[in-house]
């Protein structure tokens, strides 16, 4: 992959306003600047747009701070085609709302357009991007980066976690996935082939049981005959107990219907007799009641009497309350017309207190209009004032955006003029406006052309740059001033909606004194009226008269009361004539019916007497049902108790049967269940062999030995561009034990040059450096090359502020000897001393107002 553009927006450090980076007119470049500036950046922006990682632990933390969006746009080739990612993601909401919506393109550069080769979801793009590249972000990261102190970081590792690292590297992690994927498989299968082994002994335990169960059969099968002939005797006699049971049982029923009869015809005879009785007290009650006829004529007269005098009564009762309702109201409406006249005054009363409190605050409402007055002329100055200081600072920040514009242009038309430079810089090159070959002489004329051109740039660049700081001071101060006389001049409208109401109330007082003038004479008048009880006088007048009409009506509620007693003790004479006259007619009747009903008693006796002889005879015939019941119920229990005895044999023998059927079967499982054991312990041990075979010791061990001569020959490779001493790396994986019997896996590193093989960890200096060097490098091109990928891109931050003036020198000349290697190599430092070693430097720079700003020079 050779990077060829990065476009960044709103991403960490950067804002909305950053030119595009452009690799093509380099192909080593120092990546400058302060930390924290933002060099960093820019490579997570290159990783985000592809893979959609980077150093943060979320794209939360990749957004710049008070931005909702960010974009990250990195064009590139990778073999013969030019791509371009395009990702950005979207804060619905704001970033605390946590919803967003991330939208990635990839595309093709077809001719002078660019076509979109992405997927149906960003995952299936994702993998697309992979696919092209033959690259995933570990493997990026491990070959195309040599980040701060981790050079060394393989080379001083101890023998064994170098075996380990570099396992690792390789993607031999799936190796040890597998071998514990085989050893859990040969695990389950172990527990599986004990648990058959069980099975299959259990089985052949219940085979041994089979002589048991077939006499067990025979058994049953003879107590289960016994007891079904037993049982078949025993229901013969039942069945006869019962016939006799039933017989007898139909005499009880008719037993208990007679005692039924006999009973309800004694409850009628008494009842009868009872009936006789009262009768014969009837018809003397009847001839007591006829003998006082006379008595009862004599006090319906004296009723009908007093029932006329009870009524003159009522009608002078009724004349006399309708007077007295009439007075009542008259009462009513007098004291509702007090009552108003009443209210009407402290009605009057009030309103007279109330403007008197009113007319009170005429002179100091004055007094506060005035000064609120004053205070309003005061703030309507101040709010001309704020119209002119908005301007100046509009006019402050205009300048300031259109300075920032001519630093953007300055720094394009400098990257033109360096590129410019640099294909000037060649023997062969020609002339950047015509296209002809330049002599010498004229090649240095227009490099010094174009370095002038260059400084004059920077020049303008650093100018517009100090006095845009000027005018964002400036503008600051302005907007201090803005804040404040904005400040002070929102109280303006609270000041006039004040005084307007301070006015309101002084010009209410005003109405209040002069209202107080009319309503004090009223108040006076009222109050006189009331003293004088002058209201409602044709109410009192009437009232006079009703009072004059009730004295003179004759009523007297004692006398009204003494005549409806004595009317009220007269009240049963009504009902006591009904029932003579009932009496007489009914006497006649009562007679008949007593004389019938004592020849009917007589009879009834007689029929009783046979009943009861007809139950005496029945009731011998059923004495002997109980112990005919007992013996019934004890046959059925003997019963019982032999079909329980058969039943329990029919159960053994079928239990017996469905055992030896259980073990035919048992018998013919046992063949099958022995071949499946036989099956589980071989996969078991295929799956052990295959554990061991995917151990370190096994194939990884072996894919170790195969890449080890690849590693050698890349890291000699470099080795031998890097050394003056002919070094040569060989990497050793066993070595003897100390006792000399054997050997131990290992990955030692020795090293031979003119003074003989010896040890890495006797090196130092910058020779172990080189060393470190070498393998690091040639570990990022094995790993690219085994992900099918070729790595034309390197990035170095190496930590040059860690390094002496010699060590920087050492770590500068490594660089220059492998840039041949790759497209593009980027050096990350921040150390001023090494900024112009490099043929191109890319500095980074952050500022408050602007966010961070890269210039290629």
């Amino acid at each position: 992959m050779i990077p060829l553009r990065l476009q960044v927006r709103n991403f960490l450090s950067y804002r909305d306003d950053v030119p595009p980076l452009l690799f093509d007119g380099f192909r080593l470049a120092c990546l400058s600047g302060l930390n924290g500036h933002g060099k960093s950046a820019l490579l997570d922006a290159i990783t985000w747009a592809l893979w959609g990682k980077s150093r943060a632990r979320n794209d939360d933390e990749l957004v710049h701070l008070g931005r909702s969006e960010m974009e990250v746009q990195f064009d590139f080739q990778a073999g013969p085609n030019v791509y371009r990612v395009i990702r950005k993601r979207t804060f619905h909401g704001g970033r605390a709302a946590a919803r967003s919506t991330v939208l990635l393109d990839f595309q093709v550069r077809d001719g002078e357009q660019f076509r979109s080769i992405a997927g149906n979801s960003a995952r299936q793009t994702e993998q697309e991007i992979v696919r092209r590249l033959r690259l995933d972000y570990d493997t990026f990261v491990h070959s195309a980066f040599i980040l701060q102190g981790k050079a060394d970081a393989f080379t001083t590792k101890p023998p064994n976690e170098r075996k380990r690292i570099l396992g690792e590297l390789l993607g031999l992690a799936l190796y040890d996935d597998l071998e514990q994927r085989a050893r859990e498989r040969s695990r389950e299968l172990e527990r599986q082939e004990h648990e058959l082994e069980g099975a299959l002994a259990d089985l052949e335990r219940q085979l041994g049981e089979r002589p048991h169960w077939e006499q067990e059969r025979v058994a049953a099968e003879q107590a289960f005959m016994l007891a079904e002939a037993e049982l078949r005797a025993a229901d013969a006699e039942l069945d006869r107990l019962r016939e006799r049971s039933a017989a007898l049982e139909q005499r009880g029923r008719e037993l208990a219907a007679l005692q039924q009869r006999l009973e309800r015809a004694r409850q009628h005879l008494a009842a009868d007799e009872r009936r006789l009785v009262d009768l014969a007290a009837g018809i003397q009650q009847v001839e007591a009641i006829i003998a006082g006829r006379a008595e009862l004529e004599r006090k319906i007269g004296r009723r009908d009497a007093l029932r006329r005098e009870v009524d003159e009564q009522e009608r002078r009762r009724d004349q006399r309350a309708g007077l007295e309702s009439e007075a009542q109201s008259l009462h009513l409406a007098i004291e509702r017309a007090k009552s108003v006249l009443e209210k009407e005054h402290a009605a009057l009363a009030e309103r007279v207190r109330t403007l008197r409190q009113q007319a009170a605050q005429r002179e100091p409402l004055a007094s506060a209009i005035e000064a609120a007055a004053a205070q309003l002329r005061a703030l309507e100055a101040d709010e001309a004032r704020l119209a002119e200081l908005r301007t100046a600072l509009a006019d402050a920040q205009a300048r300031q955006e259109q300075l920032q514009r001519d630093n953007q242009r300055l720094n394009e038309e400098g990257q033109r003029l360096k590129q410019q430079a640099d294909l000037l810089g060649h023997a062969e090159a020609a002339c950047p406006t015509c296209g002809t070959a330049l002599p010498a002489d004229r090649r240095d004329q227009a490099l010094a052309h174009l370095e002038a051109e260059l400084g004059t740039r920077r020049a303008a660049y650093q100018a517009n740059a100090e006095e845009i700081k000027r005018l964002a001071a400036d503008a600051e101060a302005a907007g201090r001033d803005v804040a404040e006389c904005e400040r002070r001049v929102k109280q303006l409208a609270a000041l006039r909606e004040r005084l307007g109401g301070l006015r309101d109330r002084h010009q209410k007082a005003e109405d209040a004194a002069a209202g107080l003038l009319a309503d004090e004479p009223s108040l006076a008048a009222v109050d006189e009226r009331l003293r004088g009880g002058e209201y409602a006088a044709a109410e009192r007048a009437r009232l006079a008269e009703l009072e004059a009409e009730m004295a003179g009506l004759a009523y007297d509620p004692a006398e009204h009361k003494a005549l409806r007693d004595e009317l009220a003790a007269l009240g049963d004479v009504d009902r006591a004539w009904a029932a003579l006259e009932q009496a007489e007619r009914a006497i006649a009747r009562d007679r008949a019916e007593h004389a019938a009903l004592a020849l009917r008693l007589a009879e009834q006796r007689a029929e009783l007497d046979h009943e009861a002889k007809r139950a005496a005879e029945l009731a011998a015939d059923v004495a002997a049902l109980d112990d005919l019941r007992t013996q019934v119920r004890e046959q059925d229990a003997r019963c019982q108790q032999v079909a329980q005895e058969a039943r329990t044999a029919r159960d053994r023998l079928a239990g017996a049967q469905q055992m030896l059927d259980h073990l035919a079967r048992v018998e013919r499982d046992l063949g099958a269940r022995r071949a499946e054991c036989a099956r589980v312990a071989a996969e078991r041990s295929l799956y052990g062999e295959l554990a061991d075979a995917f151990s370190r010791r096994g194939v990884q061990a072996m894919l170790i030995e195969q890449v080890l001569p690849e590693l050698e020959d890349e890291a000699n490779g470099l080795l031998a561009r890097l050394s003056e001493s002919n070094m040569r790396v060989r990497f050793e994986t066993q070595r003897a034990t100390r006792s000399g019997e054997g050997t131990i896996e290992t990955l030692d590193i020795r090293i031979a040059d003119d003074a003989g093989t010896r040890p890495y960890e006797l090196y130092s200096g910058g020779e172990a450096f080189r060393i470190d060097f070498a393998i690091r490098i040639a570990l990022s091109k094995l790993l690219a090359r085994r992900a099918g990928a070729q790595v034309q891109m390197l990035v170095i931050d190496e930590g040059f502020g860690t390094q002496d003036e010699r060590g920087c020198e050492r770590l500068v000349e490594a660089i220059n000897a492998i840039s041949d290697d790759f497209e593009k190599v980027l050096v990350i430092t921040h150390v001023e001393r090494l900024k112009d070693v490099f043929p191109v430097r890319i500095e980074v720079t952050k500022t408050l107002e602007a966010g961070s700003q890269f210039l290629v020079m």
